[in-house]
């Protein structure tokens, strides 16, 4: 697994390296704290609930994880447009998502003693 991943959004390139202890803690608090403690409900939810969970892990992961990315918005994550969000959300699924799963795989394995 790769410890980094750089990828282009709006001509400018950026950087997502795995999180340290302290930013997966953050990341985990983050999510409880913008889902209201409802994060796996909204998993289990519809078509809709399942695409706010989207904007949620990319809000967080942006913050947590590419800070440059989110001040270089202009806006709050949550104030972006349908359109800018659109936009965002090919590049998440199609490159930063990816790299996230691979991470969460990672966590996953069992360690061999």
């Amino acid at each position: 697994m790769e410890a980094e991943l750089k990828f282009e959004f709006k001509g400018k390139e950026y950087k997502i390296s795995l999180p340290n202890v302290g930013q997966y803690m953050m990341m985990e608090v983050l999510r409880q704290r913008y889902t209201d403690g409802q994060y796996g409900a909204m998993l289990k939810g519809d078509y809709l609930s399942q695409e706010a969970t989207y904007m949620v892990e990319m809000r967080i992961i942006m913050q947590v994880l590419c800070p440059e990315l989110t001040s270089d918005l202009k806006v709050d994550f949550v104030d972006l447009g349908l359109k800018d969000y659109t936009e965002l959300r090919e590049l998440y699924m199609e490159k930063i998502r990816p790299f996230i799963n691979d991470m969460g795989v990672m966590l996953s394995t069992v360690p061999k003693k």
